[in-house]
């Protein structure tokens, strides 16, 4: 079976070294710190997952998910969030994001639940 691809997009996600070496057990991890190159790397390559990082601030943000399932409707995305605004996490889901985490997230939950989703890809 083919290796899945994991996205982390966010400055933050990027950073956290122990959820990199987590997720490299279950697939290739892929690094973005910045959410603007979402689509970029996804031109170039097949990627099964995004973690997806936003704030309120950066409404982009969430649009950007809009865009990105419109684009590759396979692409399973969680967003992350520090701003715990209700809003944004609807909005995101209203987009197509599959699931959320708050920060501080629970890392061997996320890990699992990443495995999880990425289980149902066919």
């Amino acid at each position: 079976m083919k290796k899945r691809c994991v996205l982390l997009s966010g400055d933050s996600l990027c950073g956290d070294k122990e959820l990199y070496e987590a997720l490299q057990h279950i697939a290739v991890v892929v690094k973005n710190p910045e959410n603007s190159q979402i689509e970029s790397i996804m031109a170039k390559r097949t990627v099964d997952l995004v973690l997806f990082e936003i704030a309120k601030e950066r409404s982009a943000d969430v649009e950007l998910i809009k865009r990105i399932k419109h684009q590759f409707s396979d692409t399973i995305i969680i967003v992350v969030d520090g701003d715990a605004d209700r809003e944004v996490i609807a909005q995101a889901f209203a987009y197509g994001a599959k699931d959320a985490f708050r920060k501080p997230y629970n890392r061997a939950l996320m890990v699992e639940r990443i495995q999880a989703l990425l289980s149902r890809v066919s």
